[in-house]
């Protein structure tokens, strides 16, 4: 009750604060040749500086941290067209290089240092990027102290020991360790949530006393490794007096808003002033094209013919252009079973491994389809198994869940507790709802009534005739995803997909999708399915 109030008042003076829009740069290495950089994150002194032109020629106001809390508590908000510069990894050349440059346009920055880099002589040589590099790559401790007594500098955590991959799954795939449990391929066992949450509290802890010793102040700033993090990470990373958290999500981020996941643009070799153009600029809802498709022919298959029917979905997947996947996180072919591991229901876990593969070899974003309640007012089966959902968060790297409701109606206590595990688990994971006849009304009653931290993002509903959609505006249709049925012709599907995008409407794909058999061909589809699709 005590926190349901205090994120009430919060929310309330939020909603009266001036709301400012802050955008975070995120950098790495900075050379002086191109040809010295050991991967494409880094830039070379010449392209830094022409970025920090760049910014004061277009108006941006360099902010820092101080900024960004007074913001965040409603005392005054960020100044137009703020930014704030991150710097990642804690390497050498923010002294060398990036310190002068900071000091002649007077700019603040962040700079995310790995605890065992700075202390661990063991770990070197280290793989970075393309190169072996020793520990002068990166920060000493005389540059670490010089750097805490700049006015333009300040700290942040980028874990102590957590910037690696770590084994996942039984197929041997590694995944960021900040958020990945550990699959013992031994004893054939995943590490349990308590047993996570130990890990992760012991790496925070140890990288905010190395900060704090080395620099005279503990870090406020929770930057993940390669962005990613859980929500027992980022309550922990609270808990140590963390309260900003940094991913590497692209777009903007309005303060006040959520903290612990703010996200970054990301900086290369390629970063252009274009591109820096395109960072920056005020853009609008990115459209969602997403196509569902069933795992359970996998449960049978012989681990080559696994192998195959993912590299023909990676390439359909490519080939038709989609933003998101769906993925039904239960299956009853053979029988009934989760394609998730957990112990609360008879499982195969396939979906860890799948969804990575979708998510760094793709960049589409991963979503779990979870039955809710059935059209007779029933729970579904997989409502029963709440502890199921919060292993499918924990184990999977999700961008979200759909929930499943073949109902038109939708009670505030049957979302209320699925919700909760999403938010909890992944605070930044999107919730859709999934309805028969579900509309933007019954979204925003159910908005009203849930806590605030629990909103919802979307609304999915069945196409139908779509020419009988009305106008409802753009807001609605920003927060509406339309489905199809791979079932319907081609032809069908093309012309309802064409009139969709003429009216307006972003966000629409189609479930049941049969990769083994192309339905729908991707010849067919693919142009009017396209974000880019010519409207006739």
């Amino acid at each position: 009750m005590l926190r349901w109030l205090i994120s009430a008042i919060v929310s309330l003076f939020a909603a009266f604060a001036p709301a400012s829009t802050l955008h975070i740069m995120s950098y790495h290495d900075v050379r002086i040749k191109q040809a010295d950089l050991p991967d494409d994150l880094g830039v070379t002194v010449s392209q830094l500086a022409g970025h920090f032109a760049w910014f004061k020629r277009q108006g941006f106001k360099v902010v820092n941290l101080d900024d960004l809390m007074a913001a965040q508590r409603a005392e005054r908000a960020l100044p137009e067209k703020a930014l704030l510069l991150t710097f990642d990894d804690g390497l050498a050349s923010v002294y060398d290089s990036v310190l002068p440059l900071l000091q002649v346009f007077n700019y603040p920055a962040v700079v995310a240092v790995v605890g065992s880099w700075l202390t661990d002589s063991t770990k070197f040589p280290l793989r970075y990027g393309r190169a072996e590099v020793g520990r002068n790559a990166f920060l000493s401790e005389d540059q670490l102290r010089a750097l805490a007594n700049s006015p333009l500098i300040e700290f942040a955590s980028h874990s102590f020991d957590l910037h690696r991959g770590i084994v996942a799954n039984d197929a041997g795939q590694t995944q960021p360790a900040a958020v990945v449990r550990v699959w013992d391929s031994r004893l054939r066992v995943r590490e349990s949530g308590t047993e996570y949450e130990r890990r992760i509290r012991s790496d925070l802890q140890s990288s905010v006393d190395t900060i704090e010793r080395l620099t005279g102040k503990k870090p406020r700033a929770m930057v993940w490794p390669f962005g990613e993090f859980s929500g027992a990470g980022t309550r922990i990373a609270r808990e140590l007096g963390m309260t900003i958290g940094m991913t590497l999500t692209e777009g903007r981020n309005e303060i006040p808003g959520t903290i612990i996941s703010l996200k970054r643009n990301l900086v290369s070799t390629r970063t252009d002033l274009n591109r820096l153009a395109v960072m920056l600029s005020e853009r609008e809802h990115s459209p969602v094209r997403f196509v569902e498709v069933s795992l359970a022919p996998m449960v049978s298959m012989s681990a080559p013919a696994r192998e195959t029917m993912l590299d023909r979905l990676l390439d359909r997947v490519v080939s038709l252009g989609a933003t998101h996947v769906i993925i039904p996180a239960w299956t009853s072919e053979p029988t009934p079973r989760a394609l998730f591991d957990t112990v609360h229901a008879p499982s195969i876990d396939l979906m860890n491994r799948i969804a990575w593969q979708f998510r760094t070899r793709l960049g589409a974003k991963v979503f779990a389809r979870w039955p809710a309640a059935r059209s007779d007012g029933s729970l579904a089966s997989g409502l029963q198994h709440l502890a199921g959902l919060n292993d499918l968060i924990d184990t999977v790297a999700l961008s979200g869940v759909v929930f499943d409701f073949e109902t038109t109606e939708i009670a505030t206590e049957r979302i209320r507790p699925l919700a909760k595990i999403v938010r909890d688990s992944h605070p930044d994971d999107d919730i859709v709802i999934a309805g028969l006849g579900l509309q933007a009304s019954s979204r925003q009653q159910l908005n009203r009534l849930l806590a605030p931290e629990l909103h919802i993002n979307a609304t999915l509903i069945a196409g139908g005739n779509v020419s009988a959609l009305t106008d409802p505006g753009q807001q609605v249709k920003n927060a509406t995803w339309i489905e199809f049925d791979a079932a319907e012709a081609n032809a069908t599907l093309v012309q309802s997909m064409r009139i969709l995008q003429r009216e307006g409407w972003l966000n629409f794909g189609w479930i049941n999708d049969q990769p083994l058999v192309d339905q729908p061909a991707v010849k067919n589809v693919a142009t009017a399915f396209s974000r880019r699709a010519e409207l006739r």
